[in-house]
């Protein structure tokens, strides 16, 4: 998740955690990101926005951000080598079909883009 800090966020995390402890991660989906972007590269919402660029996203909410700022993506495969490279491993997976949200505009399926995992140290 954190590229070349993995290693040391999951050893502080494995040395003050214990077997079946658990961490509930809720993330920004690539893939349901990415079905948001098929015939577009950028979502509007006032002056907010979210801008898709391959595996990155420029993103600016005007309600709480001074300058826009980039994030990396994720998808569930993703964290999960992660994890189970560690010693965890996915207990649960909670995402929203946005096929059941076809009424909604572009920023709200953008807000509905976000999952939870329930991860379990083994």
């Amino acid at each position: 998740l954190l590229g070349e800090y993995n290693d040391e966020l999951f050893k502080n995390i494995n040395k003050y955690s214990h077997k079946n402890s658990i961490i509930i991660i809720k993330f920004l989906d690539m893939e349901l990101l990415k079905t948001l972007f098929i015939d577009t590269n950028i979502i509007n919402y006032n002056a907010s926005f979210v801008k898709k660029n391959g595996d990155y996203i420029k993103l600016f909410y005007n309600w709480c951000h001074e300058i826009p700022i980039i994030e990396k993506l994720y998808s569930k495969n993703h964290i999960e080598l992660l994890v189970n490279k560690y010693g965890w491993q996915i207990d649960s997976y909670n995402y929203n079909n946005l096929d059941n949200y076809s009424y909604l505009s572009k920023w709200e399926l953008y807000l509905k883009c976000f999952s939870t995992l329930v991860i379990r140290r083994t």
